[in-house]
């Protein structure tokens, strides 16, 4: 084994002997003083740009696309400016004559380290991250080793033939890597202009939604295009198979393809939209969100219910908040027959304008109307305009207010009662009955 690892050093200080050998005539002395003196530099650089970051902090911050940028350029801004300074000083050797491995292959380490350090931060998923970081430095050490190419050959010569298609591992490992990029892509681009359309105040919430749907499906769809173009697979050869693949999909995914379609549905029309108070089969909630398969209603009490978008295509729905938000609710007080009608009428209209949530335009309105068994009934109307903050909470708050004002004006709230009267009777009349 300690042969085998021998040889593999053997090997690679060869290699690495054949990379500098066609420049034992530069100098190398100049070529680590100008590591050293652009190192500093580098550093020196860092920590004016790291100052002017700091003085700027609040007004990055405040800025979305700005504070992205720096969360990504603060960890790297160092060795970002040592592999733009080594390549510039190699490029201008080169140019005057002269050549500069050292610097070249540093300034493509640190630029590739760059590359992997800001797709590992994409890449949430702990395996794939470590695949990605693992891999790219296999295809780093291959490349200065210049055995970039005779790994390709080997891994090409790996292959199967399906349906006149050749099938190499190569072709595998080279189309997972370019789908993984190009819908890591996608998605990042997708993210960024779905949170500049959220931050439109020019748009409504129904618009919002409908343009981040679109913008999702012709995204991907040329990420599809694209990618199939890049591997080079000849559709028209695979026709047979694709149709039947289509059909099978067709079935499976109906319900999927419906949801999505209810969901576009409601959108246009404008019937539903994030932020509008519905009751759903008992349920009363705000939307908060609309998925390609599903909406997402929140409860008052914080349930999140997720409902099928084809279920409010086919089924009753109360919208609250559709044309406007105005919410009238009624509440019921019965008081005792010994009140003053006109006095308490008065009380229960107070009552209720003292409650914050309630509106002054459309008045509050109290209307008598019952003489009860046992008392004189009230009906008290009011108007809120902020039902996702909850209907039932606002009833119990002017119910307390009822309450109070009644009880300070020593007004009486009945309850029924029932009066038994026991006839008298002689016992001498039992026994004759008998």
């Amino acid at each position: 084994m300690s042969n085998f690892f021998a040889s593999i050093g053997s090997f690679l200080a060869d290699k690495g002997v054949a990379i500098i050998a066609p420049y034992k005539d530069t100098n190398i002395a100049i070529q680590l003083l100008f590591v050293v003196v652009l190192g500093i530099l580098a550093l020196f650089i860092s920590r004016i740009i790291t100052n002017m970051l700091k003085k700027n902090y609040y007004k990055i911050i405040n800025n979305h696309f700005w504070s992205v940028i720096n969360d990504f350029f603060v960890p790297i801004q160092h060795k970002l400016i040592v592999a733009v300074l080594f390549s510039f000083t190699a490029q201008v050797m080169k140019y005057f004559g002269g050549a500069a491995p050292i610097l070249r292959i540093i300034s493509v380490v640190l630029f590739f380290w760059i590359v992997i350090k800001l797709a590992s931060r994409l890449v949430k998923n702990p395996f794939f991250k470590k695949v990605l970081i693992y891999s790219s430095w296999i295809i780093i050490i291959l490349n200065l080793l210049n055995l970039y190419s005779d790994m390709a050959i080997l891994l090409e010569s790996i292959s199967v033939t399906i349906s006149g298609i050749k099938v190499s591992l190569y072709g595998i490992m080279r189309s997972v890597v370019y789908l993984g990029v190009l819908s890591k892509i996608t998605s990042v681009l997708i993210e960024f202009v779905s949170q500049r359309i959220n931050l439109s105040n020019d748009l409504n919430p129904s618009v919002k939604v409908l343009l981040i749907k679109v913008i999702k499906v012709v995204g991907f769809t040329m990420a599809t295009i694209l990618f199939i173009n890049i591997i080079g697979i000849n559709l028209s050869s695979l026709a047979l198979f694709t149709s039947a693949l289509g059909v099978g999909i067709g079935f499976g995914l109906q319900n999927l393809v419906s949801n999505l379609i209810s969901g576009v549905t409601l959108l246009v029309d404008n019937s539903l939209k994030p932020g509008d108070v519905i009751e759903v089969d008992n349920h009363f909630g705000t939307v908060k969100v609309m998925g390609s398969r599903y909406t997402s209603i929140v409860t008052v009490e914080g349930k999140e219910h997720l409902i099928p978008n084809e279920y409010f295509i086919s089924n009753e729905v109360v919208n609250w908040s559709h044309s406007n938000k105005l919410v009238r609710q009624t509440v019921e007080v019965g008081v005792s027959y010994n009140s003053d009608v006109k006095k308490v009428m008065m009380l229960l209209e107070e009552a209720v304008n003292q409650i914050p949530r309630v509106l002054k335009r459309p008045k509050a309105k109290v209307f008598l109307t019952n003489f009860g068994a046992s008392s004189v009934d009230f009906n008290v109307t009011f108007w809120v305009n902020d039902p996702q903050a909850g209907v039932i909470n606002v009833k119990s708050d002017v119910l307390v207010a009822i309450w109070d004002i009644l009880k300070q004006n020593n007004i009486e709230i009945p309850f029924p009662q029932q009066d038994i009267h026991i006839k008298s009777f002689e016992y001498s009349d039992i026994k004759k009955k008998k």
